[in-house]
């Protein structure tokens, strides 16, 4: 995977969702990435922000940025996309795990690990 299929400018960041009946869902940003480099396509990794805490129930979207910069998301359309979405999240989240224990913390990109956001 390159660094180039990965855009940390939303990790660690809150965004808002509102769902079917309405509610708002506080979800925090885990990753925005791009599975396959020849393809612009984005999706973005979220989890919700619960009272105890985030929550480990990850939900994935189509993701674009509007004109003035804010975030917008879409549902993915298919069972084949959601399938190779997934399996690049799950080979994304894998190294940084392999990172993290390599480094003894943080997310593997150098940053200190006591003030870690999961920048990367």
């Amino acid at each position: 995977m390159k660094s180039e299929q990965i855009y940390p400018t939303y990790a660690g960041r809150t965004l808002t969702l509102i769902g079917e009946d309405d509610r708002e869902i506080q979800c925090q940003v885990l990753v925005v990435f791009r599975p396959k480099e020849d393809e612009e396509q984005r999706y973005i990794a979220l989890l919700e922000i619960k009272e105890h805490g985030v929550s480990n129930d990850l939900m994935i979207y189509r993701f674009f940025e509007e004109e003035d910069g804010a975030p917008s998301l879409e549902p993915i359309q298919t069972d084949v996309e959601y399938t190779d979405v997934a399996n690049f999240l799950g080979q994304y989240l894998d190294e940084m795990e392999a990172a993290k224990a390599a480094s003894g913390g943080g997310c593997g990109c150098g940053c200190d690990p006591s003030g870690c956001s999961g920048c990367h």
